[in-house]
């Protein structure tokens, strides 16, 4: 099965699993395989820097390097549960959204047409992929577990062909999106452009 490279990168050349007894759809075939329990485990762990030579640093030296142990990180096993429940919701979402449908496009056009008039284009009055929530205490690291799960699937992929044929297609597989402080469709929406822009260096 091929995979991207690991640590994984930000942008990505799109590499193709296809999906067994399913429609080709370039977007979800281009999503990294799915990772076994101790994959998870083991991609989501940051151990510190080490090697023998340090042992000999004089005090104040070895007290610099002390900072590492920021950048540890030990995932538990609930951190599989949420892999599996972005990597299942990714998939899903991309069910519905297959570029080589006929439609597609046309679904595309509407919708941009349809921000003058706020009017909501057929077939999309309704969510038509799979999600979920994540409640807790404030400060017990539902963000970072989030963020940490997300980095093992790349943000953007670049497509150029598929099964043969042309596909020059930029894909954006997440992003991450902040509530704003006053809780605004409008201030959301701002957002999520921005993050969109900020991702694919584009100025929309």
């Amino acid at each position: 099965m091929k995979a991207y490279p690991y640590p994984m990168p930000i942008e990505v050349d799109a590499i193709y699993n296809l999906a067994i007894g399913k429609a080709p759809n370039p977007l979800r075939d281009a999503l990294p395989p799915s990772l076994e329990r101790d994959a998870v485990l083991e991609r989501l762990k940051r151990l510190p820097p080490y090697a023998d030579d340090e042992r000999g640093l004089q005090p104040d030296e070895k007290f610099l390097r002390l900072d590492r142990i920021l950048d540890v990180f030990y995932p538990l096993t609930y951190y599989i549960d949420l892999q599996r429940a972005v990597d299942r919701a990714m998939r899903n979402s991309y069910e519905h959204r297959n570029p080589l449908l006929p439609g597609f496009y046309r679904n595309v056009v509407n919708a941009s047409q349809s921000i003058s008039n706020f009017s909501v284009p057929a077939g999309l009055s309704k969510a038509d992929c799979a999600g979920f929530a994540i409640a807790g205490d404030s400060g017990i690291g539902k963000s970072s577990a989030m963020e940490r799960t997300l980095e093992l699937t790349p943000r953007v992929i670049n497509h150029s062909s598929y099964n043969g044929s042309a596909f020059p297609f930029r894909q954006v597989s997440w992003i991450k999106v902040d509530c704003p402080p006053d809780g605004s469709t409008r201030a959301l929406c701002v957002k999520v452009l921005e993050a969109y822009d900020s991702v694919l260096a584009t100025e929309y």
